[in-house]
């Protein structure tokens, strides 16, 4: 698929931009909150891929949030 990541880059790609911010601000993290970082990171693009693989059609829309309105608000 275009554009999807790798699975198994996900973690260096997501090393990578771990040490990208901790060289955009130096001094602010250690080795283990870089760790934390990348990881959050490979979860972002995990999901970004699972949002991706999703089959849409060409019409396709979001869905309509359906809201009651109850006594309170009326």
């Amino acid at each position: 698929m275009p554009g999807s990541n790798n699975e198994h880059d996900i973690p260096q790609i997501a090393r990578r931009r771990a040490r990208d911010i901790a060289n955009q601000f130096p001094g602010t993290l250690d080795e283990a909150e870089q760790e934390q970082v990348a990881q959050r990171i490979a979860r972002m693009y995990r999901a970004i891929d699972d949002v991706r693989s999703f089959p849409l059609e060409n019409g396709d829309e979001p869905a309509p949030v359906f809201r009651p309105i109850g006594k309170e608000q009326a």
